[in-house]
């Protein structure tokens, strides 16, 4: 209003006119502006004072016309956007949430905040630069590249004007392989070694292998005391890690933070015999010399296998010595993180993280995600600076030691675990998120199910322009869902999120079931490897993933309601129950009944129905009531770790998801078992704190401790 008034004095004429006329009666003034001069006004002198002459009469309409057109558009040209945004009701199966009634004055709909995404989206180039920046050359956890690395993300987050930026390291203890004994593999005849067989590069190793020499004469009898790994159809060695788990080995359920003390016990995980990756030809060298029988017809796939199998070798007298002698090496690993500060619910979190290190040059491995990554803080933060305004915080991270099971983002969550429960709303992962082109994968929890077909329903699939990633899937069948959704790995970050730390975790891919990736975790995993297989459209196939994790990312920070759907395990354990009623006669026969369970199941059923009603009955205006809700929401998960086994000998301890004597896949493994082999005090164990962990999960989910009246 105030540049209006400036416009109107500025046009007036310098001498002062009176539009007032006054009226003796009553004393009053009123507002009196003449269309045309009158006799009888004329020959007043009282009403000439206040008579105007046409022509500023059509001046100061002028004037005032102008001023409100300008207020107008100065109004919208300088309107900061998402001041008052709209309010997710809970539907969930909704293809457009946001195009709901208006709240407040100015508002950012849908479409605006698709829009301002794909305005600040670059059009691949900056991801393909980033790519092949950070997989120009091998960078390992604890190595000068990374360590490089690490410093330029920090830096390119710190250009990004981020609220925060900051690095959170601590130590792990990681495998590497000695150089002055060099892992192994030799033919012997007693403690002579007949002929060294060359197991290819040498810098090729599994980490968290058993470090010993054994030899092998009869595995049928004696049981496998080492394990070698070969590709079938390529001569590169494949690395990887055989620790059955995520984070530090040697700290299983505490963090590894500054060299910090704990009980002197490693994780369950760990294998206990070697483990050693070696060539193609050096498979066949060995497999060459194994005698009858001949191989399973289920094995005739691998084409080279046109021999024996042992149990012997063709030489009686021969044995395989393998030698394994990787050392422990302390290592400071460092997790780069920039934030965006929510605007309303500052205190909760959504977590999108990228592995950076990579034991060779990682395009598939650590590149695209990285460069994802990078390209995601980069347009979000460009879209704050220009009106966005994020509900909930959003933090970005570049995890290290990836390639030994997640380290840096497990022993992020074991140091932090008493708060983030709190805090920590959702988990992205863009670890691997490009490995073709054929087919869409997402690997989730289920309370995501919706939130993904919401978002592939928008977004066009890369191999086909004008058609949406979920018209492709579709098109290729009807249980298209079974091709697109698939449960969270068990050796990736997302996992080490929900089923340790009880966080809401997916991750997103696109891959090729044709004709796999075949240079994943070797040194051939390089820029033009990975982009050859999709016969040059690396750069938009990385920008198609960042389109639907952008966008994810988005509702997941902007929605009043988190976009999470809590009446997903609702199936999913209906499911369950019906697998384990096949075992229902067995249970009888023991004295054992599911009737507890199914009641459980029942109350969370109607726990979720209530939840849902509330929402749609409450005033969402009220920001206290929003976050009520929320903090419920954000928890669904964390409901479903047991609180009946230690973090530390079970840390995985999702009942649904994890592993351990916990969960129902043990449940459900000790009840497949001959009827002599049951142990009934362990069976009743099971059947009793898997229900009372699923009913403290109905409990939790329904509200109020006093609403909660059903004895149990």
């Amino acid at each position: 209003m105030e540049s209006v008034r400036k416009i109107f004095h500025a046009a007036m004429p310098s001498q002062s006119y009176s539009i007032y006329r006054g009226v003796e009666e009553d004393d009053e003034a009123e507002l009196h502006i003449e269309d045309s001069p009158r006799t009888d006004q004329r020959s007043s002198p009282k009403a000439s004072r206040f008579s105007i002459s046409p022509q500023y009469q059509k001046l100061i309409i002028t004037v005032i016309v102008t001023g409100f057109i300008a207020f107008i558009l100065g109004y919208i040209s300088t309107r900061r956007p998402c001041t008052t945004c709209n309010i997710s009701n809970g539907d969930f199966t909704s293809d457009e949430p946001y195009e709901q009634e208006q709240y407040g004055p100015v508002t950012m709909d849908w479409s605006e905040l698709k829009d301002l995404f794909t305005k600040y989206l670059t059009d691949g180039q900056r991801i393909e630069e980033n790519i092949r920046k950070v997989s120009r050359a091998p960078h390992p956890s604890g190595s000068q590249e990374d360590g490089d690395l690490a410093d330029h993300l920090l830096q390119t987050f710190r250009g990004y004007n981020m609220d925060h930026t900051w690095v959170d390291s601590h130590f792990a203890e990681l495998q590497f392989p000695s150089r002055s004994q060099p892992n192994s593999l030799n033919i012997v005849n007693g403690s002579e070694i007949v002929e060294r067989i060359p197991i290819g590069d040498p810098d090729v190793y599994c980490p968290y292998s058993a470090s010993k020499t054994v030899e092998v004469y009869n595995a049928e009898r004696a049981g496998a005391l080492g394990v070698l790994i070969f590709p079938e159809s390529s001569e590169t060695s494949v690395y990887g890690h055989v620790h059955f788990g995520t984070g530090d080995p040697n700290t299983p359920g505490f963090p590894s933070f500054n060299h910090t003390q704990f009980p002197p016990f490693k994780s369950s995980g760990l294998p206990k015999i070697p483990a050693q990756p070696i060539s193609l030809s050096a498979a066949r060298s060995l497999l060459g010399r194994l005698s009858n029988p001949s191989i399973p017809n289920s094995w005739r796939a691998a084409d080279f296998l046109s021999h024996g199998v042992g149990p012997t070798m063709t030489t009686s007298s021969h044995r395989v010595q393998l030698k394994v002698t990787n050392e422990p090496v302390s290592v400071e690993l460092h997790n780069v993180f920039g934030s965006i500060t929510g605007r309303s619910e500052p205190e909760h979190y959504i977590v999108v993280g990228a592995q950076r290190d990579s034991w060779g040059p990682g395009a598939a491995k650590s590149g695209v995600g990285t460069a994802i990554l990078l390209e995601l803080a980069r347009t979000i933060t460009m879209m704050v600076h220009n009106g966005f305004q994020p509900r909930r915080t959003i933090l970005f991270v570049s995890w290290d030691g990836g390639d030994f099971g997640s380290i840096g983002a497990t022993e992020w969550l074991e140091g932090y675990l008493s708060m983030l429960h709190l805090k920590a709303a959702a988990y992205m992962s863009l670890d691997t998120p490009v490995l073709g082109d054929e087919n869409f994968l997402a690997k989730t929890s289920p309370l995501f199910n919706n939130l993904i077909e919401n978002i592939i329903k928008q977004v066009d699939n890369p191999r086909q322009s004008k058609q949406s990633i979920y018209d492709y899937m579709t098109m290729k069948g009807s249980n298209w869902k079974a091709e697109v959704m698939a449960p969270l790995k068990k050796d990736s970050s997302a996992f080490a999120f929900t089923a340790f730390a009880g966080v809401p975790a997916l991750e997103f891919s696109f891959i090729e079931n044709s004709q796999p990736y075949k240079f994943l975790d070797t040194k051939q995993d390089t820029y033009d490897s990975l982009n050859q297989v999709m016969y040059g459209r690396l750069p938009s196939v990385a920008l198609c993933v960042a389109e639907v994790a952008g966008l994810a990312l988005i509702k997941l920070s902007h929605d009043h309601i988190l976009p999470l759907d809590y009446t997903a395990y609702n199936d999913v354990l209906l499911k369950h129950l019906m697998t384990l009623q096949t075992y229902e006669k067995k249970l009888k026969s023991r004295g054992l009944s599911l009737e507890w369970l199914y009641s459980a199941r029942g109350d969370y059923t109607r726990a979720t129905q209530i939840l849902k009603k509330a929402i749609s009955q409450s005033d969402l205006h009220n920001e206290k009531v929003i976050q009520f809700f929320n903090v419920r929401i954000m928890r669904v998960e964390f409901y479903f770790l047991s609180q009946y086994v230690s973090a530390v000998n079970s840390p995985y301890r999702h009942i649904l998801l994890g592993r351990g004597e916990h969960t129902l896949e043990a449940l459900l493994e000790h009840l497949s078992r001959a009827q002599n082999d049951i142990d009934d005090n362990e069976l009743h164990k099971q059947i009793a704190l898997f229900t009372w962990t699923l009913e403290g999960a109905a409990n939790a989910l329904s509200g109020e401790v006093w609403e909660v009246q059903r004895s149990f």
